[in-house]
């Protein structure tokens, strides 16, 4: 089972994506839009990245604007 559940937006959009067994890819119902979970998956890695880059860049300009 399980331990984490993550709920995906689509990338046209942004209503929620289900997952289709028939099809086994994530599917939007409000757009019709179909994706395969590794598509999905590397497009929230490469969000979640910069959203990285830019935290770590705005705590470093914090730190040296305190100098």
């Amino acid at each position: 089972m399980p331990t984490q559940v993550t709920n995906y937006q689509c990338p046209s959009c942004t209503g929620p994506l289900h997952f289709s067994g028939a099809s086994g890819r994530l599917e939007c119902e409000y757009c019709g839009a179909s994706y395969d979970v590794a598509e999905i998956e590397a497009l929230y890695a490469e969000k979640e990245e910069k959203a990285a880059a830019a935290q770590q860049a705005d705590e470093e300009k914090a730190a040296e604007q305190k100098k």
